[in-house]
């Protein structure tokens, strides 16, 4: 007789804690590939099939895939709107308070956005690179708005009207 394994991920059995969702879609999909299609308990009236497992296994992919940030190109960039004090949305499509949920823009994109006048910010918007996940830290994106805007002041493209307004 074999020895019945510890719990997943080295979960205390003594709590009600849960395994890390790609690994447990992981271990269903495992399961299925050796256990075959079709029914696998029935305990009273409440059947387990193996479609009902890889119906939760593809759901808890999807749900994985849905919260991996997206791989950094370093051909796409996010706009940051000073005047609004948050991201620009996908395709121009309002604000967003995290960079993670920003619009990702190519370069040429980004012009239609830039050189907006308002009268209250200098430089109303700034493109940033999209944070490469070692920088996706509150700091790190900040640095990274601080530099974009301060190549833009260096530049010398700015809001003139700001300028004449204060």
């Amino acid at each position: 007789m074999s020895a019945i394994p510890d719990q997943p991920d080295g979960i205390d059995p003594h709590t009600t804690d849960l395994p890390d969702l790609a690994r447990a879609a992981e271990r269903i999909g495992e399961y299925i590939r050796a256990n075959g299609d079709g029914l696998y308990d029935l305990i009273g009236r409440a059947p387990l099939y193996a479609r009902d497992l890889e119906a939760l296994r593809q759901a808890a992919e999807q749900l994985v895939a849905l919260s991996t940030p997206p791989a950094t190109d370093p051909d796409l960039y996010l706009i940051w709107s000073h005047h609004h004090d948050m991201w620009w949305g996908p395709a121009g499509s309002g604000y967003r308070s995290h960079h993670t949920d920003a619009g990702r823009y190519t370069l040429a994109d980004t012009k239609q956005w830039l050189g907006r006048s308002c009268d209250c910010c200098e430089v109303p918007e700034v493109v940033v690179p999209v944070p490469a996940p070692s920088e996706s830290g509150s700091t790190s994106v900040q640095q990274l708005i601080a530099e974009a805007t301060k190549a833009r002041i260096a530049a010398g493209d700015v809001n003139r009207a700001a300028a004449v307004a204060q």
